[in-house]
């Protein structure tokens, strides 16, 4: 199955795909969209990647806007 990263902001929609469903993966497809991931917490990374492997989709909230992590 193939996902991907999207950003939401109040600029507008980017969106990156995932090369895995992997917190690895999430995390190379934040740089791409320029997210700063220093501070993001471990756990909930994996949470989100958890959710969107049980339902299709994940969502969280950072800096600027909010990510979703999607089934294609």
């Amino acid at each position: 199955m193939h996902y991907s990263l999207t950003l939401i902001t109040s600029a507008g929609i980017r969106t990156a795909p995932l090369s895995e469903l992997s917190a690895a993966a999430l995390l190379e497809a934040a740089a791409e969209l320029g997210i700063n991931t220093v501070t993001w917490d471990a756990a909930e990374v994996r949470r989100l990647v958890d959710k969107a492997a049980d339902s299709g989709e994940g969502m969280i909230m950072c800096a600027g806007g909010s990510l979703v992590v999607r089934r294609a």
